[in-house]
């Protein structure tokens, strides 16, 4: 469960009640944003330190365990999503700034280079051009909240500003729209 301050981890016991798994348990001055990558194996958590935001990979096999930090945001992080490679993460600031980092060798990429579309799990599709058609249907007067894309489902869940869900062919060529 992730909250303002922190992230634990809960396990249903016998007493139809729930244990707190202590070496999964995170302490943060403000959390933004935290995700899991497609495999479940990286836990990514987006939050403010000192007024310095960044944005922390974790291990998740034995607890929580930090592989690295990535710094020089120039704002508080709006979101993170890995791509479902599971070899990239995306980071958006709320001055709308997009950083892409390759996981691995914990780089910052710059997208010019990028020759290929990279496919997200979650607000990172915002960006792909296979949802193209999606981002027809909104406006300046009804944006898109949140986004997801299913696992192992070709369907994305759409939330926007006046409170719908819609689920969308993905990916989306245009003519079916609608799931």
């Amino acid at each position: 469960m992730v909250f303002e301050n922190g992230i634990i981890a809960v396990d249903a016991n016998s007493n139809n009640g729930y244990d707190e798994l202590k070496e999964y348990e995170l302490k943060f001055n403000k959390v933004s944003d935290a995700k899991l990558n497609s495999n479940e194996l990286l836990l990514g958590v987006a939050s403010t330190s000192a007024s310095t935001p960044e944005v922390s990979l974790y291990e998740v096999n034995e607890g929580f365990a930090k592989l690295t930090t990535f710094y020089g945001f120039k704002a508080s992080i709006r979101y993170i999503d890995f791509s479902t490679d599971n070899y990239y993460l995306q980071c958006e600031d709320n001055l709308g700034e997009v950083q892409l980092f390759e996981i691995e060798t914990s780089r910052l990429i710059n997208t010019d280079v990028i020759d290929f579309d990279l496919e997200w799990l979650g607000e990172g599709l915002r960006t792909y051009s296979a949802i193209e058609n999606v981002r027809k249907h909104y406006s300046a007067d009804n944006k898109i909240l949140s986004i997801v894309k299913l696992p192992g489902k070709p369907i994305i869940a759409v939330g926007d500003e006046v409170g719908t869900v819609r689920f969308y062919n993905y990916p989306n060529n245009g003519r079916d729209g609608y799931f």
